[in-house]
């Protein structure tokens, strides 16, 4: 006959998987520091001090419980249900410091609701792993009880496992083939790590000296994501590269591209990456513009439209629990924005239709220019619009800024005809992100190519 001390003992064994899945949250919770507000010694707010404590707390009520529970012996085994859960747990916390090991950003993401939306792709599979094993302990918790929980229980589990069987498609679609997806997402992240690098400066650009070779003239091109090249692998295929070739074939030097560009920046942002890169002496400085720009004049919260909200959804929203924790969520969301977009319209303001805006607009684009030209370089404002192909509204908008950055006093060059003869969907990185594409580069290329050449020549 087994003693009760064994039996307590495996007792205890048995839940070792939630003790150290729980051990390992909180070891995860401990890289973590705060982003402003490091009040308690020097490293967390008093609301993640708060989470910290209360997850020491129950993992000492955890350990003890079960330890007496060793010392005194068990009348009864843990169910299997209970051995899945717990299974379940140890999956979850290997996920939870896995993410902070990787990224200690990640370590706070639980103040967020956010507790299976890991970005590191072996805390993501376990996470999902984790998801599967509190499903199947459900299930066998559901088939004890028997009776009429049986028929629920069916109709409950095969949609979650459907669920589930998507949610792991998802994560796997994500960490083996990464897109853009213009909007943020954890696939889109996920392609940044794999495409990404920076240099010394911060950019997506290899290191530069900080004299040219002689011989060798500098093309400077400043932007936010479409300079940046945002869905394209290649960094060769990004319009600054494209134009280097072109202008080579075209003057007999050689050309070196500075990239100085960031996603969701804007025309202020744009001046500090200037200012930053003037010291290297470019001689051909262009500022690839792009018609959210002016966004730092009047703000747009894409956030908050994202649950159809008047303002930005707070961290206890439910639907914006599931976006941030589930990966089949996102995928599902990207296109239902293209589709409400595509027969509903954008029924945001024109900030490029306000005068006054637009006037305020072009004063800080002139300081672009006074600063490009400081030091002899040429400029050129390059404005680009691929929507503009689709919607007749926004290829007027196109014409009429460029008609009025003209009259200011801004070289400005037109890719107004540039994309013609192409369809939509042939110039955009893919079926859910409309930035421009490989091919959509190297035609906007031949279009300011011919611009600078047209002012060279002049």
């Amino acid at each position: 006959m087994v003693s009760s001390a064994a039996t307590g003992r495996a007792f205890f064994h048995a839940r070792l998987g939630r003790l150290i899945g729980s051990a390992f949250f909180v070891v995860g919770l401990c890289r973590y520091r705060s982003y402003s507000d490091r009040a308690v010694l020097g490293l967390w707010s008093y609301s993640f001090l708060l989470v910290l404590v209360v997850a020491s707390a129950l993992l000492a009520l955890a350990a003890a419980s079960s330890w007496r529970a060793s010392v005194r012996g068990a009348a009864n085994l843990p169910t299997p249900a209970a051995r899945l859960r717990d299974l379940g747990i140890l999956c979850w916390g290997a996920a939870y410091l896995l993410g902070a090991m990787d990224s200690p950003a990640m370590a706070g993401r639980v103040l967020g609701m956010n507790l299976f939306g890991s970005l590191f792709a072996p805390a993501a599979a376990l996470d999902w792993v984790a998801l599967v094993l509190f499903f199947l302990a459900g299930a066998f918790a559901v088939s004890q009880r028997g009776g009429k929980w049986i028929e629920l229980g069916l109709v409950v589990g095969s949609i979650l496992f459907l669920v589930l069987l998507a949610e792991g498609l998802a994560r796997a679609k994500a960490m083996l083939a990464p897109q853009t997806q213009g909007f943020p997402t954890y696939s889109s992240e996920l392609w940044v790590r794999r495409y990404v690098k920076l240099n010394p400066e911060g950019f997506r650009d290899g290191p530069h000296a900080m004299a040219a070779t002689p011989g060798t003239s500098r093309l400077l091109l400043v932007g936010d994501s479409v300079a940046f090249g945002w869905g394209i692998v290649r960094s060769e295929d990004r319009l600054g590269e494209q134009l280097a070739e072109r202008l080579r074939a075209g003057t007999g030097r050689k050309w070196e591209v500075l990239n100085a560009s960031w996603p969701d920046t804007n025309t202020l942002d744009h001046i500090g990456f200037l200012e930053r890169m003037m010291s290297y002496g470019p001689d051909v400085v262009a500022l690839l513009y792009v018609f959210n720009d002016i966004n730092y004049l009047e703000p747009v919260v894409d956030e908050a439209r994202l649950m159809g909200r008047a303002s930005a959804p707070s961290r206890f929203d439910p639907l914006w629990i599931c976006y941030q924790n589930f990966y089949a969520v996102q995928e599902v969301f990207v296109r239902a924005r293209i589709a409400y977009y595509s027969m509903l319209g954008d029924d945001r303001s024109d900030p490029y239709l306000n005068p006054a805006l637009l006037a305020r607009h072009f004063v800080d684009l002139a300081r672009f220019q006074s600063i490009a030209t400081r030091d002899g370089a040429l400029f050129e404002l390059i404005p680009i619009n691929l929507e503009s192909l689709r919607v007749p509204k926004l290829r007027e908008r196109y014409r009429l800024f460029l008609r009025q950055a003209r009259s200011t006093g801004l070289p400005t060059c037109s890719l107004d005809g540039a994309f013609d003869g192409f369809p939509f969907r042939d110039l955009t990185v893919n079926v859910v992100d409309n930035h421009p594409n490989e091919r959509a580069n190297r035609l906007a290329a031949d279009a300011v190519a011919g611009c600078l050449a047209q002012r060279s020549e002049g």
